[in-house]
């Protein structure tokens, strides 16, 4: 088994010459900040030390920096997942993520009344309720777009899992994760709707987009006591 560890940042990252430049550098801006880099410096960590007890000392470095980058991104930085739900852009802790889906039929429920549950949908083989969480957001459904104007998955069902219990829940499109330093958070722009609002711990500005974060225990209790 090869266990090089491909240093990709010495070559196309910010300490390379070669051209173009890596294209991950926009998101996370310096190889410091890639999981790649990071990963890296866990693998260095798992090698066996080398026969007179000492590190290379490129390797050395990258563990020191792997160590210190997580101890940094336990308080300074989260990975959400990026979704669309209509027209309006929101971010969910990926942690909480089980399953991007694509699209299947949602079945009604006989007799609920709930505009919070949209019907029951097959997933992997388990039939589970699935809830809108657009109505609890209170976001409209949105225009509908031409095919070659999304750039992610679209029309998929999202599957979480919070505090042992799983919800599953449509969104119009699912771009992709996204970790971000918490002092990146913008306030809360009047543009945004109340019921939004509401659930919302501030606002990324991603790739052009206005991106709201979502404090997922609050969202997720409020829908408990909704459709109790």
């Amino acid at each position: 088994m090869d266990n090089k560890i491909v240093n990709c940042w010495n070559s196309v990252g910010v300490w390379g010459r070669e051209q173009p430049r890596c294209p991950i550098l926009e998101s996370v801006i310096h190889c410091q900040n890639c999981e790649k880099y990071i990963d890296a410096g866990r693998q260095a960590l798992a090698r066996e030390m080398l026969h007179n007890g000492e590190l290379h000392r490129g390797e050395a470095e990258l563990i020191k920096y792997s160590e210190i980058q997580e101890e940094k991104d336990k308080n300074k930085s989260e990975s959400v997942m990026v979704l669309r739900l209509g027209d309006e852009w929101f971010a969910i802790p990926s942690k909480l993520c089980m399953l991007v889906s694509e699209g299947k039929p949602i079945h009604s429920v006989p007799h609920q009344r709930h505009h919070y549950i949209k019907g029951v949908v097959n997933i992997s083989g388990e039939v589970q309720l699935c809830f809108s969480l657009g109505a609890l957001l209170g976001v409209k459904e949105g225009k509908e777009e031409q095919p070659g104007n999304h750039r992610g998955l679209c029309n998929c069902l999202i599957v979480v899992s919070i505090n042992g219990k799983r919800y599953v829940f449509p969104a119009s499109e699912f771009r992709g994760l996204y970790r971000y330093n918490k002092l990146e958070l913008l306030n809360i722009p009047s543009t945004i709707n109340t019921e939004a609002a509401k659930y919302l711990i501030g606002v990324l500005n991603w790739n052009a987009l206005n991106v709201g974060c979502i404090d997922a225990s609050l969202l997720f209790s409020t829908l408990e006591r909704k459709i109790q």
